[in-house]
């Protein structure tokens, strides 16, 4: 190996790499959303932009897994409890159950402990 190449280079099969699919040459679709600068995902999961095995979530919307996991009206750690009711001083909802759950010190004494899900 010399300097710029890794282990795939030459070996990616240049019939499955091109617009819209994984550039490691897996041949499965980039996976939805951006990257923490605003760019376009360009693998189809994390397993693979690290060069390891496909993982479970592979071929899933991380948008809609994440909204999924946490749930309308829940808090945004996703301990299953539902946003406190009330608001910030700038005029938005709470989004999550309490103040030493934002901070990740469990809970406090007068938090809800279960999400009502109706």
């Amino acid at each position: 190996m010399g300097f710029g190449h890794d282990l795939r280079c030459g070996q990616i099969d240049e019939s499955k790499v091109g617009p819209g699919l994984c550039k490691n040459g897996c041949g499965k679709a980039n996976a939805k959303g951006k990257d923490s600068k605003g760019r376009s995902l360009d693998t189809c999961c994390r397993g693979c932009a690290l060069g390891l095995d496909h993982d479970a979530k592979c071929g899933a919307d991380a948008a809609t897994e994440a909204v999924r996991s946490v749930g309308s009206g829940a808090c945004k750690m996703a301990c299953g409890r539902p946003v406190a009711e009330g608001k910030t001083p700038s005029g938005k909802g709470f989004d999550t159950c309490c103040r030493d759950c934002a901070r990740g010190r469990g809970h406090a004494a007068g938090c809800k402990e279960q999400l009502d899900l109706e």
